[in-house]
């Protein structure tokens, strides 16, 4: 209801689903691990009540601290909060500004945290564990996560040393599968966006960026059809 509908729920990884040969889709997932991405607040008391995570008295199991990065949609994270309460996970919720969203994940500072988009290409993806100490905002998880990424390593090094498309297929396939497998983020549906502008601006054609990051250098090639304006006001 959130998304009215227009969310795509079926579970992904880094890799969207348009990706088509580079992911495996959740249709072909293990059994077993489709049970860990599908709604089951049974099933997930059972798993805590076996990891000792018994209720209390008051019924919570564990309080954990999550920031919030503020230019993130805050409705769909009290919606995901109220999924963890159901199962007995106290979370509260601490709205960040993006400066110490940026340091406190690259410094590891956090209980949980805003996580991940998911990835543009398979070729960004593959370098997602990469990310310099230089740019903490990038779309990284070795640091924030604390994992070990041997072998993320591995499946990068043999995307990009690949001599066929069928290798790089592979490679791309077993990157993403290790994420999704090993639990590192939780990634919510998938909706659209919408990009509306004025047709008296000009010079605008849809563009998300004009290359990597460069997102507000689009605004340096836009005018105002003055006279267009004036007519349609």
């Amino acid at each position: 209801f959130y998304h009215k509908g227009y969310a795509d729920t079926v579970p992904q990884g880094w890799l969207g689903v348009g990706f088509v040969g580079y992911v495996t889709p959740f249709e072909e997932w293990p059994e077993e691990l489709k049970g860990y991405y599908t709604y089951d607040p049974e099933g997930a008391e059972a798993l805590l009540d076996a990891a000792g995570y018994k209720r209390g008295a008051d019924g919570v199991r564990f309080k954990v601290d999550y920031q919030h990065r503020d230019v993130i949609d805050l409705g769909y994270t009290e919606i995901a909060a109220g999924y963890w309460a159901d199962i007995g996970v106290d979370v509260t919720i601490n709205i960040v500004d993006t400066a110490t969203w940026v340091t406190n994940r690259g410094e590891a500072n956090y209980e949980m945290i805003t996580g991940d988009m998911a990835q543009t290409s398979p070729d960004w993806s593959m370098n997602a564990h990469r990310a310099q100490p230089s740019h903490r905002e990038y779309f990284a998880c070795s640091d924030p996560c604390a994992i070990d990424t041997s072998v993320l390593e591995a499946a990068s090094d043999a995307f990009y040393a690949a001599t066929t498309l069928e290798e790089q297929l592979e490679a791309s396939k077993a990157y993403d599968m290790y994420a999704i497998e090993k639990h590192f983020q939780i990634w919510g549906p998938v909706a659209p966006s919408y990009q509306v502008n004025h047709p008296w601006v000009k010079g605008f054609n849809g563009e998300y960026s004009l290359g990597s990051m460069l997102y507000k250098s689009i605004l340096a090639r836009l005018w105002i059809d003055q006279e267009l304006k004036d007519r349609s006001q």
